[in-house]
């Protein structure tokens, strides 16, 4: 099952590859699926362009609907080990991104997943 936005889950039907794969409109803060349903969660890319609050929902949702020996996999941007490279490339990208891009990356996943 894959949850997303309508103009998202467009695109995705169109490259789909599989035949068992099924595509609904959700909001991520209140995923319409009973807890413990899923074995793997994934979102990609649209953390950061989510306030602190919205984010940690979206997160607590993650989850309560994934099993508890499940894996929630969250794709982000990484900026380099280099301070220089860090440093340039955080203010690039800081530029065009939403305002919530710089406290996204001071954030820690890890201890809202917990």
């Amino acid at each position: 099952m894959l949850i997303g936005a309508p103009n998202m889950l467009n695109v995705a039907m169109k490259e789909i590859k599989y035949d068992n794969v099924k595509f609904k409109v959700a909001d991520a803060t209140d995923i319409p699926f009973e807890d413990n349903r899923f074995d793997v969660s994934c979102i990609s890319f649209t953390l950061h362009d989510m306030p602190l609050i919205i984010r940690e929902k979206v997160l607590k949702e993650m989850i309560r609907v994934t099993k508890p020996k499940g894996i929630i996999t969250i794709v982000k941007y990484a900026l380099p080990k280099n301070k220089i490279s860090k440093f340039l490339i955080y203010h690039f990208v800081k530029s065009y991104k939403s305002k919530y891009y710089p406290e996204f990356v001071k954030s820690d996943i890890e201890t809202l997943l917990n």
